[in-house]
């Protein structure tokens, strides 16, 4: 048999706190009622008729309540006790308030604590036992006590007798409550672990992303670096090697001309291929301070004038990281397939979005048909994977322009 106070069993963190709240409460009311109950019947039976309550008996009344006053206290001292003990306040109790209702029967409603008690100490069979006795005592206190119950046997029976069903009746009701509580308690944790799990599986879920973006990744700088860097040394070797001992002088400066000039773009995609591999620009700076960096750097690989503006305050994002590869990206590509003399590189920031403009003067493109070596594929894809979107802007002779927009 489970010994908890009503309202005051265990309450595991997944109750919601409305349940919680209520229990609170009915603790609360649970601990005030006897003494009010108390109190209220040793009043009347003070203040009661001499015929009803005999001033003798008012000394042991006083008595006797002191005592249940005393049990009382102590009842707020037994909840983590051992069930012995538990079991013997209740019982004491009991036998106190049954001689309060001998000596007067104005106690019958300090009875009704008795049921709370029972209610909160008992289960099955015994709780039924229990409030199946404080019936039968509650009826000898409306039939006026031992004398009542000796002059109409029958009706302290009958009493008795609706007392017992009525109580009978609430303890079923109690106790369906407390199992329908209790399911709906199992119910929100069953929720919450369901929450949990579906939390867990999402950070899984962006993790294995995380992942397959920088697999994706690694792949594209794969392909760079054979598309460019390796082609390019392959031509290197293609022009050396094509030196003959016999061409004249202006023939073998016009091929090492052209092999230097080849080496010279390998070497700024080979410089482009490890910053990308490198740890990231923003580790030891802000996103403005980083894509400055990065346009100095460019101008001076490329001989381009390249700009940066900012509109709005500058706020730290997550997605920092991601605007600036997309930058390196589109700067690269101007700087390879434009033509440009100039570009400029735009962040905006928006209450909830970070918008970032590459816009160049060169001969443009058609985005429809531009290929991989433009990279925008995979800018569109890096920029998707965080919930953004790209734009691509361009016409033949009309220079280029590609937004990108992240969430803030």
């Amino acid at each position: 048999m489970s010994v908890a106070p009503v309202g005051e069993r265990n309450v595991h963190g997944s109750t919601s706190q409305s349940s919680v709240q209520l229990r609170v409460r009915e603790a609360t009311t649970v601990r005030i009622i006897p003494y009010a109950l108390l109190a209220a019947s040793f009043l009347l039976s003070v203040g009661a008729d001499d015929d009803f309550v005999s001033p003798t008996r008012l000394p042991a009344i006083t008595a006797l309540s002191l005592v249940a006053i005393a049990l009382r206290i102590a009842r707020e001292r037994i909840y983590d006790q051992s069930r012995p003990v538990q079991l013997t306040w209740f019982l004491a109790h009991a036998v106190v308030m049954a001689a309060l209702v001998l000596l007067s029967p104005l106690y019958g409603f300090y009875v009704f604590s008795g049921y709370l008690d029972a209610f909160a100490l008992l289960t099955g069979r015994a709780l039924y036992a229990a409030a199946c006795g404080f019936g039968l005592l509650s009826a000898l206190a409306q039939v006026g006590g031992i004398d009542g119950a000796r002059s109409s046997p029958a009706v302290w029976l009958v009493l008795a007798i609706i007392n017992a069903g009525l109580t009978s009746a609430m303890v079923s009701f109690a106790q369906a409550r407390e199992v329908e509580v209790s399911r709906r308690e199992q119910v929100v944790a069953e929720l919450e672990q369901v929450h949990r799990e579906n939390a867990t599986l999402q950070a899984q879920v962006l993790e294995q992303a995380r992942d397959a973006g920088r697999l994706d990744e690694r792949a594209r700088l794969s392909r760079e670096i054979h598309d460019t860097v390796a082609q390019g040394l392959v031509g290197v070797i293609t022009q050396l090697e094509a030196i003959d001992r016999a061409d004249d002088e202006a023939a073998w400066r016009g091929r090492v001309g052209r092999a230097t000039e080849t080496a010279r773009e390998s070497l700024s995609e080979a410089r482009r291929a490890v910053a990308a591999l490198a740890p990231p620009a923003l580790d030891e700076a802000d996103l403005v301070t980083a894509l400055e960096r990065l346009a100095r750097s460019w101008s001076d690989t490329y001989r381009i004038d390249g700009r940066v503006q900012v509109d709005g305050r500058a706020v730290a994002s997550e997605n920092d990281a991601t605007l600036l590869r997309v930058a390196q990206e589109a700067l690269s590509n101007v700087g390879r397939h434009s033509g440009a003399g100039r570009a400029t590189v735009t962040l905006t920031y928006l209450p909830d979005s970070v918008r970032l403009d590459v816009r160049d003067d060169g001969a443009g493109f058609d985005p429809h048909r531009a290929d991989r070596g433009h990279g925008l594929i995979g800018m569109r894809a890096r920029v998707e994977q965080i919930g953004g979107s790209l734009a691509v802007e361009s016409q033949a002779g009309a220079g280029a322009t590609i937004s990108a927009a992240v969430p803030a």
